[in-house]
């Protein structure tokens, strides 16, 4: 235990005894007796007491104080005529009590030692107090560092018997825990194959001078601290095609199962583009409560030190490995609920498809080559060759596997330019903070019909403009509008997925005419248009509308023949192409009854 103290403690209990009222010795030794003193002067009065209160004396009275003695009640219960006597009967008084003297004293005399040391010097008051310490180890056993301990069953286990550890980068390198085999390796990076008695560090060809400091720099200090259960007596170094027989190295291929043939050196910008696609993998938690909630500011980012809190419980995923970090005032329930949360999260299922790369599986592309999956339709002796296509220069080829008709949708879809330009309103003030910064002139002021997005932080509105009434209203104009409403609302939730991709907020299409309160509100002054409110009470039926269920009406690809022949027709409907919406048994029917009709 430690000999400074820092709390106030108990240092000493003693039983006092309280007196008792009828302890006639413990008063008289309490008190000093005085012995009674008679005078001899003794007053005597000869004249008799009637004479002296005569009986014709008038007598102060009132009608009050007659009343006060004729209501005053009747006392029951006798009052004791020895208080003392009875306080001394009582038995639910304590005789005793237990007097507590605190090391108060010692505690203040150590604080202000060391203020005093602190005005003098620059650590910390933590370091100072632990630097005046003085510690009692003879009880202590140490443990031996050469026994293998085994991890209890309620622990997880915080390393392989073999783990091989790949790093790769250029300007912020990435170490990242891949399987141990030699179809992880590549020529371009440096790995470190890490067990218990051993420490390689395999150098690639072509791997840069940050990574083989990075590397070097970490299997030091792996080997120097004991780190991941390695007890290995030093680092051994080999380069990839240097020394390739030697035993050291035959040893190497051994542990990683034999060698094989492995990856060549990607491109040179190919470790920057790794930096930020793995990045965007890192999933942070803080335990709040009984559960793990993604912290949005480091979501997808590299980890900071000003993230950590010493009250708090942090779960650090990174594909491949999974790291809990406790605060120093975390309680040690709240270590034994992360610990079961983060076992959860460990076996539970991952999903990568929107990242760059998958932390899991870097050569996933490869591995198709190499083994192509039955579900799609392909077996061991099919011969596979992933292409990979960009927009635009897409081959023949590639239209031909997706049909003719799907090509002419997507024609569509390519005609003209869709572009977002941000508007600021005139009354904005960049140096603060304002409540309402938006005015309804910048929505109904521009030419109509018109789309607006707009985010007040905790919804996302699509505003839809009005078609003005001496505008013309042709096939081919309708169609442009319904795909700058389609390219309008694809932006709109791509937007709301870009700004929290876990929990995405809500995107509402708003109508012009029939705004809804909670659109309105964000303004400091609404009217309504005479015009729009016409036009929108008559083709809206609902006022707020979810922007994804209008994306899905209006990319609708099949409809029946009631829905095509009824008019108007429904949105994102072709005129010109209306027999693409019919299924195929339908498109039969009208076939069949257009030829009786010819005939």
């Amino acid at each position: 235990t430690s000999n400074l103290e820092t709390t106030i403690t108990v240092t000493e209990q003693t039983v006092k005894e309280v007196m008792r009222p009828d302890d006639d010795d413990t008063f008289d030794k309490f008190y000093k007796h005085t012995p009674t003193v008679l005078t001899s002067n003794v007053l005597k009065i000869e004249e008799s007491f009637d004479a002296i209160f005569e009986a014709n004396t008038p007598k102060l009275t009132s009608e009050v104080a007659e009343h006060k003695r004729a209501v005053r009640p009747i006392r029951k219960t006798q009052c004791s005529r020895n208080p003392l006597r009875a306080l001394a009967a009582r038995e639910d008084i304590r005789q005793e009590y237990t007097e507590q003297r605190l090391n108060v004293a010692t505690v203040e005399v150590r604080r202000i030692q060391t203020e005093r040391m602190a005005k003098h010097s620059n650590y910390a008051d933590v370091s100072l107090a632990g630097l005046a310490s003085k510690e009692n180890f003879k009880n202590i056993n140490l443990r031996n560092v050469k026994i293998t301990e085994q991890v209890p069953s309620n622990s997880a286990n915080p390393f392989n018997k073999v783990m091989l550890l790949q790093v790769k980068g250029r300007r912020h390198v990435q170490v990242r825990l891949v399987e141990p085999s030699a179809s992880s390796l590549n020529s371009g990076d440096c790995f470190l194959l890490v067990t218990a008695k051993h420490c390689f560090l395999w150098i690639g060809e072509f791997a840069n001078v940050i990574e083989r400091s990075k590397a070097s720099e970490l299997a030091s200090f792996i080997q120097a601290k004991h780190e991941l259960g390695c007890r290995a007596a030093s680092v051994t170094n080999i380069e990839e095609g240097i020394n390739s027989q030697s035993r050291r190295v035959k040893e190497f291929w051994d542990l990683l199962g034999g060698q094989a043939q492995y990856q060549a050196a990607g491109d040179p910008e190919e470790d920057e583009l790794y930096e930020a696609a793995i990045t965007e993998t890192n999933h942070i938690y803080r335990l709040v409560e009984d559960k793990l909630v993604p912290d949005n500011e480091s979501w997808g980012k590299i980890p900071r030190c000003s993230m950590l809190n010493s009250k708090e419980v942090l779960v650090l995923d990174f594909g491949s490995e999974l790291y809990i970090w406790h605060g120093k005032e975390v309680t040690l329930a709240q270590r034994k609920l992360a610990l079961q949360l983060a076992k959860q999260l460990l076996s539970g299922p991952y999903d990568y498809s929107n990242c760059g790369v998958n932390p899991l599986d870097p050569g996933a592309k490869k591995n198709i080559s190499q083994q192509p999956p039955q579900e799609l339709g392909l077996w061991s002796r099919t011969d596979v060759t992933v292409c990979e296509i960009e927009e635009g220069l897409e081959p023949p080829e590639f239209w031909h596997a997706l049909g003719q008709q799907d090509r002419k949708v997507y024609d569509c879809m390519l005609q003209g330019e869709f572009t977002v330009t941000e508007q600021f309103s005139p009354t904005r003030i960049s140096s603060g903070v304002m409540t309402m910064p938006f005015q309804q002139e910048a929505l109904y002021s521009v030419p109509q019909p018109a789309l607006f997005l707009m985010d007040n932080h905790l919804e996302i509105y699509l505003w839809q403009g009005w078609w003005p009434a001496d505008s013309e209203s042709t096939g081919s104009a309708k169609i442009r509008w319904d795909m700058e409403r389609k390219c309008a609302m694809e932006t709109t939730l791509r937007y709301c997925t870009e700004k929290n991709p876990r929990r995405p907020p809500k995107a509402y299409l708003v109508h012009a005419g029939v705004e809804p309160l909670t659109f309105t509100n964000i303004f400091p002054r609404w009217e309504h248009n005479t015009e729009s409110l016409q036009q929108g009470k008559r083709g809206v039926a609902n006022k707020v509308l979810l922007v994804q269920d209008a994306l899905s009406r209006l990319c609708k690809t099949q409809y029946s023949l009631e829905e095509i022949m009824s008019r108007p027709l429904p949105e994102g409907i072709d005129p010109h192409r209306l027999e693409t919406y019919l299924s195929d048994e339908d498109f039969k029917v009208t076939f069949v009854e257009y030829s009786d009709m010819l005939l």
